[in-house]
């Protein structure tokens, strides 16, 4: 925890972020420089010219020092390679969705399914920050529209000013799954799970509000259906008045 004037200063600014990895480790991400370290009052209180190690800096085995844990993150804010690194300890799969043939992975204790692992890594740290101060991405807000559902879109803050940047909730075509939590990269989608969504609602207090209306998509849904029901049992009716009529002159 950081202690010194300097790494609480640091934090208030918003220059520094304090959050956890998975395994729930504390740690500090500085969006700018994208870097992280496990100890902010060293890397601020270390000079130029002899940079305190980071979380992945390789120190000389002979000095006696060792690495940091295998679950640490990189300076780089790898999230790609802890992903790698889960699913080859069996923590996640990767599987293949039946519909559409699309790769996702999915935690073998929870069920839960995400399409990018790296992702989730990345948005549940944030999330389960203990004190947050904006996600990773910075940004000013996240527009939520349940597209599927036909739920209107909505613009979400964070209590802290800042949640998430360039993002939206869209709806996919595969069943396994009906919202996603989505980040532009290059204009390319990354999803991760509609579990994060309920974290990221619940901690701006508009999860039941979000409840009730994805709800009220579901009930127009349900009585659109019900309506093309009995739309087309009505033309099936007319059809066969039809063809009896037609048979009826036949016979006269």
């Amino acid at each position: 925890m950081a202690t010194t004037a300097a790494a609480k200063q640091a934090l208030i600014s918003g220059d520094w972020r304090e959050t956890k990895d998975p395994q729930g480790k504390l740690y500090y991400f500085n969006r700018k420089l994208n870097k992280t370290v496990w100890d902010l009052d060293k890397e601020l209180g270390a000079s130029t010219s002899a940079a305190t190690p980071s979380a992945t800096t390789t120190t000389s085995a002979a000095a006696g020092a060792s690495q940091p844990p295998t679950t640490g993150l990189p300076s780089t804010v790898s999230f790609e390679t802890m992903a790698k690194d889960l699913v080859s300890k069996g923590v996640w799969s990767a599987k293949t969705s039946a519909v559409g043939g699309s790769a996702f992975f999915q935690h073998n204790e929870t069920g839960e399914t995400t399409r990018d692992l790296a992702l989730y890594l990345e948005i549940t740290s944030a999330v389960n920050s203990d004190k947050p101060r904006g996600s990773h991405f910075g940004g000013n807000s996240v527009t939520c529209a349940d597209i599927s559902g036909g739920g209107a879109p909505q613009e979400l803050r964070s209590k802290n000013g800042t949640l998430l940047d360039r993002n939206e909730l869209i709806g996919d075509v595969d069943p396994w799954v009906t919202l996603f939590l989505a980040r532009d990269r290059g204009g390319e989608y990354e999803i991760a799970s509609r579990k994060l969504l309920q974290q990221i609602l619940e901690r701006t207090g508009q999860w039941d509000s979000w409840n009730r209306a994805e709800r009220r998509s579901e009930e127009l849904q349900r009585e659109v259906t019900a309506v093309k029901v009995q739309l087309k049992a009505k033309d099936e009716t007319i059809a066969e008045q039809a063809r009896e009529l037609e048979d009826l002159r036949r016979m006269l």
